[in-house]
C-alpha cells in the first residue's frame, strides 16, 4: 500500500473521526457501559473512558488515547485476531467503509465548553455530633477529627442523613474540591460536590517534601491516626486523596505545581484495583513529574484498606488488653 502523506492522513482521519467510538466498540464485540452523563467504559477494559461529546477515548492503564482511528488501532486486533488492524492504512479503509455504510450514525466531535462552575459548599448543620460519632466508630483519632474541623476541612451537612462534608482548599484558601459521605454506617453514600475541580483534587498541603497518596479521605485520616499511635506528628507529611483510583491526573497536576515534593508514598488499598492503580500512577509520575522516589506502601492484610487495617489493629489491641486484665485478676 502506498505511504500516506501527512496532509492526506489528516484529511482522511478527520472524516473518520465522526464515526462513533461507542458503535465501533460494539461492532468489535466489546460490552459498552455507561459510567457518567458524558462517559462510557468497556466491561472488558474498565480503565477505558469514552468521552461521548468529544468522541474520543482514553485507556488509563496504558495511556492510549485519541479518536476513532486510534481506538481501532488499539483494540481492533484484540477481538478480531486480524493483524491488519495494526496498519493505519487498513484501519482507515475499514472506518471509511463504515462511515459510508452508516452515514446516519455520524457525530460531529466537539470540544466541551469550559463552564466555570464555582464550588458551592452544602449547608452546614449547627453541630458536628453525627460526623464525630461516625468517625470515632471508624477508630479515627479524636485529635485528628478536631484538627480537620478546626481547619474547615470537615463539617456536618444539614440534611436528613447528616453527611460528612470534606473540603480541600487552594493556596489562597479558597475551597476547590469537596465531597459528601454519609455518617450513617448502614447507608453507603459518597458523592463529589458539584463544581469540584478535578485538576486540584483533595490535597492536604502541609508544606512537606513527602506526600502520602490514599484512595479516600478516611484512609488518610486512618494513616494519620496510626502515626499518632507511633507518637509521630501526622502533619509532617502532606496527603493527597484520589477519591477514585481513576482520578490520578489531579495528583500529577498537584506534583507539578508543588515542586517541593520529592517523595511520593502510594498508600492505596491492598486489592486488585489498588495494585493496578499503583503501577499506572508510578509510570505516569516517572514520565511526567520531577520527584526523587515513588514508594509503594500497602496494608499488611490482603483486601484491606487503611481504615480496615486500623480497626483490625484496634480490635486486636483491645483483645490483648482484655486477656491481660483477665490474667491479672486470676493470679
Amino acid at each position: 500500500m502506498t505511504m500516506l502523506s501527512k496532509s492526506e492522513l489528516k484529511i482522511r482521519r478527520k472524516n473518520v473521526s465522526k464515526y462513533p467510538i461507542k458503535v465501533l466498540a460494539e461492532e468489535l464485540g466489546f460490552t459498552v457501559l455507561k459510567v457518567g452523563r458524558n462517559y462510557l467504559t468497556l466491561k472488558e477494559h474498565d480503565s477505558v473512558r469514552i468521552n461521548i461529546n468529544k468522541n474520543t477515548f482514553k485507556q488509563y492503564s496504558t495511556g492510549a488515547y485519541g479518536d476513532a482511528l486510534a481506538f481501532l488501532l488499539q483494540f481492533g486486533f484484540e477481538t478480531t485476531n486480524d493483524k491488519r488492524f495494526k496498519s493505519i492504512g487498513y484501519s482507515l479503509n475499514y472506518l471509511e467503509k463504515r462511515v459510508d455504510t452508516n452515514h446516519n450514525l455520524l457525530v460531529e466531535p466537539k470540544e466541551e465548553k469550559q463552564i466555570k462552575s464555582n464550588l458551592v459548599l452544602p449547608e452546614a448543620d449547627n453541630n458536628n455530633d453525627a460526623v464525630i460519632h461516625y468517625l470515632l466508630d471508624r477508630c479515627i483519632s479524636e485529635d485528628i477529627i478536631d484538627d480537620f474541623i478546626d481547619k474547615g476541612m470537615l463539617y456536618q451537612e444539614k440534611c436528613w442523613n447528616k453527611n460528612c462534608v470534606f473540603v480541600s482548599y487552594d493556596i489562597n484558601k479558597n475551597p476547590v474540591y469537596a465531597l459528601r459521605r454519609s455518617s450513617n454506617p448502614h447507608y453507603r453514600f459518597v458523592q463529589d460536590v458539584a463544581g469540584s475541580s478535578y485538576k486540584e483534587g483533595f490535597f492536604i498541603d502541609n508544606q512537606s517534601d513527602i506526600v502520602i497518596v490514599t484512595e479516600a479521605v478516611i484512609e488518610a485520616m486512618s494513616l494519620m491516626t496510626l502515626k499518632l499511635h507511633e507518637a509521630e506528628d501526622f502533619n509532617k507529611s502532606s496527603f493527597f486523596c484520589l477519591n477514585s483510583v481513576y482520578k490520578w491526573e489531579a495528583l500529577i497536576n498537584t506534583l507539578n505545581k508543588n515542586r517541593n515534593i520529592n517523595y511520593v508514598v502510594l498508600a492505596l488499598n491492598k486489592d486488585e484495583a489498588g495494585r493496578s492503580a499503583v503501577k499506572i500512577i508510578q509510570e505516569n509520575i516517572q514520565n511526567r513529574c520531577n520527584v526523587r522516589r515513588v514508594i509503594e506502601y500497602l496494608p499488611d492484610i490482603e483486601g484491606f484498606d487503611w481504615n480496615d487495617y486500623l480497626r483490625e489493629r484496634n480490635r486486636l489491641t483491645l483483645e490483648a488488653k482484655s486477656l491481660d486484665e483477665e490474667y491479672s485478676m486470676s493470679i
